[in-house]
């Protein structure tokens, strides 16, 4: 196993023996992680408002306890060059007023089934009609390579694009989580993203939010 940190599950019960001696604990709170104790750690936990991720190297183990839902305002500069990716990399043109989603399918948990994306393509659908009665908008699937997107079909991989540099990573989420995040962006930059396991319902309730905003 390769020395930088690795995600290796996210789910609490974890037991490999002797890694609770050196597993180190952090709750994140904002937007910094404070270290904390086990008794703490998985006594904060709350799945309707944060997600637990475990890392390890060759010597150790950290437990990182994340907000699921995030926000922010991308500046001038960095909100260009994200529609400029996506606009090159599908074809589609984004236009000044338009809402930007992105389903983000990320490589874990790598003993999954390869799936191409993780909502049945009718639900998908159903998001985009909705998010279109709400506001203008364009829809993105964005994937992670590696993991278990490696077993993408080609012609699933038509309808994806590749975040090869972690771009969209990067901009939106601390680190992958099990199954997929998603991101919405108002035309001016100000977004929401949502960490880990979520629902076409939850996409909708974001944009709804951002709309009032």
């Amino acid at each position: 196993m390769k020395s930088t940190m690795k995600i290796v599950i996210a789910a609490c019960g974890l037991s490999v023996t002797g890694v609770y001696a050196k597993r180190k604990y952090y709750i994140e709170q904002n937007g910094t992680l404070h270290p904390t104790t086990q008794a703490s750690f998985e006594k904060s936990i709350d799945y309707t408002k944060n997600v637990d991720v475990y890392m390890e190297n060759d010597n150790s183990e950290i437990a990182v306890l994340y907000v699921r839902r995030r926000e922010g305002k991308l500046d001038e500069a960095k909100l260009k060059q994200l529609k400029a990716f996506l606009q090159q990399r599908s074809g589609t043109i984004i236009k000044d007023n338009e809402y930007i989603c992105i389903h983000y399918n990320c490589s874990i948990p790598q003993d999954s089934p390869v799936l191409y994306h993780d909502f049945p393509l009718h639900a998908e659908r159903k998001i985009q009609r909705k998010l279109l009665a709400i506001t203008p908008s364009q829809y993105f699937r964005v994937y992670n390579p590696g993991g278990r997107n490696n077993g993408f079909r080609g012609k699933h991989k038509e309808a994806f694009i590749a975040d090869d540099n972690k771009l969209v990573l990067k901009m939106f989420f601390p680190t992958e989580f099990n199954y997929g995040n998603v991101v919405v962006i108002k035309p001016d930059g100000t977004y929401e993203a949502y960490c880990g396991e979520h629902t076409p319902d939850e996409i909708i309730e974001i944009t709804k939010r951002l709309k009032t905003r």
